[in-house]
């Protein structure tokens, strides 16, 4: 089993998919509980009804989406059958281009 990203860096506004994969294993409809340890990114799920907070877990399908809130680092877990897979996040701000 393995997340399709150990580590992300991304910007402010910024959204990208996180998926829990296994070789020839379907996790579609899987128990994995995702969760995040600071407040710099939200996670939900792909169907945008399940909302995931740093307080409570969530069983999801195998991907969530992540959205980047503010500057700062995060780590995105996912849990499957007592096996934690996790992500490092840092989140900065846009860098602007100079104007010519």
């Amino acid at each position: 089993m393995y997340l399709n990203h150990t580590s992300l860096t991304s910007f402010v506004g910024d959204v990208r998919p996180l998926i829990l994969r296994g070789d020839g294993v379907d996790l579609t409809n899987a128990d994995i509980k995702w969760s995040c340890d600071s407040d710099v990114v939200t996670v939900r799920g792909f169907s945008g009804n399940e909302a995931l907070n740093r307080y409570r877990d969530f069983p999801f399908a195998d991907g969530v989406l992540v959205t980047f809130k503010k500057p700062g680092k995060a780590n995105v877990t996912a849990e499957y059958n007592g096996e934690k897979y996790t992500c490092a996040i840092e989140v900065t701000y846009p860098k602007s281009i100079p104007a010519s």
